[in-house]
Order: C-alpha cells, then structure tokens, then sequence
C-alpha cells in the first residue's frame, strides 16, 4: 500500500506543478487545488498549437526532512509522464491499478505501463510520452529529467506522471 501511495502523491504532484502553467494557455476557468507562488505568467503561445514543455523532478526527499522510518538506499525508480485529454486517467484513487500501475509501484519495472499508455496513443486519448531515468541515490538535490519535452495541446492539456520510491 505504500508504494501505491507513494506513486499516487507523486503523479498528484506533476498534475499540480503542471497545472498552473497548462490552466491560462490551455484550459481557461478551469480550477486546480493547489497554491499559486509567484506572479503567473501567461503564454503567448496559441493553444491551437502544440507546446513542449521540459520536466524535471528534484528530490527533496531525505532522512533530514522526513526522518521517521526513512528507508537505507533511498531512491526513485524510472519516472513516466504522459500528456492525456480528460479521457484518459494513469490512475485514479479507490480504483484498481492497471497491469502498468501495480508494476511500477512494486518493482519499478515502466515497460507495461509503456505498452499500456501507446495502446491509448492509438485510440487517441493519450498524446505523448516520454521517460525520466531514475534517482539511484535519493539525496537532496537530484534530479531527473527527460531527454525530451512532452507535447501537449489543446485536446490533451492533462500530464500525469509515476514512479516508484523505494524502499519503503
């Protein structure tokens, strides 16, 4: 259950960190639960135009800051992120997880979850995709990036992402 939850806070908080910047060009008088900081800024990009943006996750996660229980040999497994439209969800609290899901949260393993979210390329619901490598050593600072921005669009405005912390 753990890892489930793990994986779940952290695709909360791509969707979160996205939002801010997807909501003006994007989706307008949509509502996020999440602070604003900072002056927004509003792109002058049109949203009938597809927009690249580069994600980079850093760890914050340590024995200093979150000392009760922390694990030996903290770190992160392969990060998968996804730009979808509101028919797609790569996971959804109270539901079961996909094939994909569970193998992320257990072993870390992103290849199902891959195969999971081309198939819905295909139907259309899910537009790009790219890959982070994993954080082998959960210190404050690392980060992880993907070698590519991720795409998204008017019709696909939605980013989603997972990992797996581990131990836990």
């Amino acid at each position: 259950m753990k890892l489930i939850c793990s994986t779940i806070i952290l695709s909360s908080f791509f969707n979160l960190a996205l939002a801010q910047s997807l909501r003006r060009s994007l989706m307008p008088q949509s509502s996020f639960n999440y602070e604003i900081v900072g002056t927004p800024q509003i792109s002058d990009v049109s949203r009938t135009v597809p927009a690249g943006y580069s994600i980079t996750f850093t760890n914050r996660w340590t024995e200093d800051n979150h000392p009760y229980e922390y694990p030996s040999r903290a770190h992160w497994s392969d990060f998968v992120y996804a730009s979808h439209s509101a028919g797609y969800q790569m996971w959804c609290s109270g539901c079961f997880a996909s094939a994909g899901v569970e193998s992320i949260a257990e072993e870390g393993q992103t290849g199902t979850l891959i195969e999971e979210i081309e198939d819905k390329q295909v139907l259309g619901t899910v537009l790009d995709q790219v890959l982070g490598l994993f954080i082998p050593r959960a210190t404050d600072g690392r980060a992880s990036s993907p070698r590519k921005d991720l795409c998204v669009d008017e019709t696909h405005p939605y980013v989603s992402a997972i990992s797996m912390i581990a131990p836990t």
